[in-house]
């Protein structure tokens, strides 16, 4: 039952995102309904739940040194309140890929780098935001593979 309920909740995010290969990036106010860990949470999008992960970035699971901590730092930040989203894309698990922009502005994503909580995954913004802040990612992996597509 608990398999059945993600996919149906995956496939409506899926549906809600639309099937093409490319999609337009979009920005939209949304709800965080929950945090998984430091850099998973759960969206409302087109009326479903959406699972997410931030671009760019990767916190340490829940098991892992630091994890604890990412999961607690995101969940002060955004759970349970509004947040506008910049969707680039989806993961090949149907989750979307989104830039957290906090009622003030912030970006939690360069947060959790700048806070040494998460690593910078990609070459761009939160890499150099990283460095330019004085920390160094932990590791850069590439993982643009496992995109489904991206704006």
């Amino acid at each position: 039952m608990r398999y059945a309920t993600l996919m149906a909740a995956t496939l409506g995010c899926l549906i809600a995102s639309g099937l093409s290969h490319r999609v337009e990036a979009q920005t939209a106010t949304t709800k965080v309904l929950s945090v998984t860990d430091g850099d998973s949470i759960k969206i409302m999008r087109a009326g479903a739940t959406c699972p997410a992960i931030l671009f760019g970035i990767d916190a340490p699971e829940l098991g892992q040194a630091a994890g604890p901590e990412a999961r607690k730092f995101t969940n002060e930040r955004c759970f349970s309140k509004t947040v506008t989203v910049e969707e680039r894309g989806t993961d090949k698990r149907g989750r979307l890929i989104v830039v957290v922009y906090l009622a003030d502005g912030t970006n939690l994503n360069q947060e959790l780098v700048k806070q040494g909580l998460a690593s910078g995954l990609w070459d761009g913004k939160c890499i150099q935001f990283a460095q330019s802040n004085g920390h160094a990612p932990r590791r850069l992996v590439l993982r643009a593979h496992e995109f489904v597509s991206e704006a």
